[in-house]
């Protein structure tokens, strides 16, 4: 066998955006349950990009929440602090993570309620994920007594007749 090193040049097919983020969690046993809506909608504030609560049996078969935070890195700090005021924490674990997210769209799409905003997700420049403004669609839901699946459906349904999505149901 020759002893060589062989090296093929090529370019990435997949176009997708990368980032590095912050994860913060901490496990919580003590807490009211009423303050997490309180404190997600403070953490948002303060500038994280998702927040999620994950019910997990912790020693000793106590139930807990898995409290975790995904935030860009310069906001960190800001959020641990946020977590340990507002919360009854006493520890936390934290790490950088890598993420890949595919290129991202915000639109207007015209349907029979109105204009809807709708978040446009694209790989390869070819158009895979279309999801209506939750918020958008609960006014109109509001407004015109409708169910919210309803206005989603519609909406999702006008933004791909609009945008000709070659994307399958679903």
């Amino acid at each position: 066998r020759p002893n060589l090193l062989r090296l093929i040049q090529g370019e990435s097919l997949a176009t997708l955006q990368e980032d590095e983020v912050a994860v913060i969690e901490t496990n919580i046993d003590d807490m009211n349950p009423e303050f997490y809506q309180h404190i997600m909608d403070r953490l948002f504030q303060q500038g994280a990009l998702d927040v999620t609560l994950t019910p997990i049996t912790m020693k000793k078969g106590r139930p807990a929440i898995k409290l975790t935070i995904l935030s860009d890195l310069p906001q960190r700090d800001r959020l641990i602090q946020t977590l340990f005021e507002e919360s009854t924490t006493i520890g936390l674990r934290f790490y950088q993570a890598q993420r890949k997210k595919l290129l991202r769209e915000i639109k207007l799409i015209e349907t029979r309620y109105g204009q809807i905003r709708v978040k446009l997700g694209y790989l390869d420049n070819r158009l895979c994920q279309i999801s209506p403004e939750l918020t958008d669609c609960q006014e109109w839901a509001d407004k015109l007594g409708l169910p919210i699946k309803e206005v989603y459906e519609e909406v999702k349904t006008a933004a791909r007749r609009q945008l000709a999505d070659p994307c399958p149901e679903g």
